[in-house]
């Protein structure tokens, strides 16, 4: 968060949707990697994508990813499509546990 630098003078309202997760042990080869950035560049192509963040997972195999949208709509329109529903179909044999948590993003002037 250190590195985020946000306008003094922005204004407006975002939907967020933050991906907790934990992988299994020994899971690398199930194109969970190649499947997360397809569906990544069909996101963007879609329309309300503002940002992805993806890190890295630690020793355990704990990480979290955020994206932050123009609107919810957007957010369920990119999930629906087929490159989000097939990566997202890796999910039960890549981690032992995920969550997701949905946020309104508000940002007033000043």
């Amino acid at each position: 968060w250190d590195k985020l630098s946000i306008p003094a003078d922005l204004d407006g309202t975002w939907y967020g949707v933050i991906f907790r997760s934990k992988r299994r042990p020994f899971v690398h080869n199930i194109g969970l990697y190649e499947a997360d950035r397809l569906a990544h560049e069909e996101a963007v192509s879609s329309g309300g994508l503002m940002m992805y963040w993806y890190g890295t997972p630690d020793a355990l195999g704990s990480n979290l990813a955020t994206c932050v949208w123009t609107s919810r709509e957007a957010a369920k329109v990119a999930s629906a499509l087929p490159l989000h529903k097939k990566a997202a179909s890796k999910s039960s044999k890549a981690y032992e546990t995920f969550e997701l948590a949905r946020y309104r993003l508000v940002a007033r002037d000043g």
